[in-house]
This record gives structure tokens, sequence and C-alpha cells, in this order.
């Protein structure tokens, strides 16, 4: 997370949570915030999330998420209720 660009991140937080789940953007750089349901339905998509933000919970409950560079959620047109799947 401290390199300018980099590739998406994917972190399971292992259960459902809002606050329990909350993420920082200490010592990094802006990057787009994608989190998801047990289910990977999108919850919420925060784009361009500024450095040094102490807190940034889930509205909703989230068990993943998805962090990739600024402007990539905007770019592929990830909206709250899509569903995205990946292969583990």
């Amino acid at each position: 997370m401290f390199k300018k660009q980099f590739k998406p991140l994917l972190f399971d937080f292992g259960v459902q949570a809002t606050h329990r789940n909350a993420i920082h953007s200490l010592f990094c750089p802006s990057f787009d915030a994608v989190f998801l349901d047990s289910n990977k339905k999108v919850v919420q998509v925060l784009s361009r999330i500024k450095p040094w933000k102490p807190w940034i919970a889930p509205k909703k409950p989230a068990q993943y998420l998805i962090e990739a560079p600024a402007g990539d959620a905007e770019r592929l047109k990830i909206m709250e209720g899509d569903e995205i799947e990946w292969v583990q």
C-alpha cells in the first residue's frame, strides 16, 4: 500500500459486520474501496478515498473488501448490487 501504483487487494474479514470491519487510509495513496457481503454482492463503493482518513466503515454489513487504485471502480462501472466473483 505504500506504493503509488498497486494492484487490487482482496480482504476477507471472516464475518459480516459494519464497524468491526472498518478500514483506514493512513499511510496510503488515494484508492477505491468496494465492500461486499458474504454472497459477494457489492454493498458500498467508495471512490478516491483520500490519504489520512482515520476510520471508514461500510454502511451495510460487509465481509469482503476490494481495495483498488483510485478510479478503478468508476472505470469498471462497479455499483451497489453488482455481484463479483473470484477464484480462490
